[in-house]
């Protein structure tokens, strides 16, 4: 059989089986050299930790990098970039996506110790999450969100968006609220204390508070809701927003089944009158 003879869903699979493999041996390549350091010819280092790095993977994939190693500076010519202002976690979590292109999930699973490699098998059941696990439950994702937004690194900060926006459906329950109360509020205490924020991040807010709004209501009474309450107007004129607007979309949505339930019991009763009357002849 020629190649001309595949059939298009063939030469498909196999472009995309092809695509697949050099996406996964790239992946695990430069995670390897990203963890081992080799061939290092540059160092990142964040407030007493040090990376050992490579210019020819970072410079490309963003230009806050590009122009550290432009020999107009320091950088430059030292070869270490020092980020004392940003967070060590954010900070390994960006190199980590600018080495593999993929968002550091092993990361997050590490700080809350559920890796997959850990756990189920023994027979223990996992504890309780921790009041500090819940933060970081929460605080990981708005790491990267803010990182990602300071450096423009645009496709992290969609899957740090998405990430956030995961979770914040998941805690619009009830229990799922409970349960991660403290990171919860921890998140809309940092996210409303950014001060001036882009317009995404504001976006991204506003779809939080939409989100559980009215998980937010059940614990109203809650000493940590009542606080941020108090604590932060913009939040709880937001909150208010968000409710309201949940409240109508609800009223849209039983006005349109009062209308189709009406137009149903109206198609039942009507008689069709289609010929006059015999009574006139």
């Amino acid at each position: 059989m020629t190649k001309e003879m595949l059939s298009p869903i063939n030469k498909q699979k196999n472009t995309s089986l092809q695509d697949v493999r050099v996406k996964n041996s790239t992946y695990y390549y430069n995670k390897q050299l990203l963890r081992t350091g080799a061939f290092a010819d540059c160092t990142v280092t964040c407030k007493g930790r040090s990376w050992p790095a490579h210019r020819n993977v970072l410079s490309p994939r963003c230009d806050f990098f590009k122009c550290c190693f432009d020999g107009r500076f320091t950088e430059g010519q030292t070869r270490v970039i020092v980020m004392e202002d940003d967070d060590p976690v954010a900070v390994d979590g960006m190199l980590f996506y600018l080495y593999t292109l993929d968002y550091p999930v092993e990361l997050d699973q590490t700080l809350l110790g559920t890796e997959t490699s850990s756990g189920s098998d023994s027979g223990i059941e996992d504890e309780e999450p921790t009041s500090q696990d819940a933060k970081v439950y929460w605080g990981f994702d708005l790491s990267m969100y803010t990182i990602a937004d300071k450096y423009g690194l645009t496709e992290l900060r969609d899957m740090a968006e998405q990430a956030l926006l995961g979770k914040a459906d998941l805690a619009g329950k009830e229990q799922e609220l409970v349960t991660n109360m403290d990171g919860f509020v921890a998140l809309l205490e940092d996210l409303y204390g950014l001060g001036e924020t882009s317009d995404q991040m504001s976006q991204l807010r506003t779809q939080i508070v939409s989100s559980t709004c009215e998980a937010i209501t059940h614990h109203v009474r809650n000493q940590r809701i009542l606080a941020l309450i108090s604590d932060v107007p913009e939040f709880a004129v937001e909150l208010v927003e968000a409710i309201g607007k949940k409240r109508e979309e609800r009223r849209m949505v039983q006005r349109e089944e009062d209308k189709r339930q009406e137009a149903a019991r109206v198609r039942r009763c009507h008689v069709p009158m289609n010929e006059e009357s015999d009574l006139e002849d």
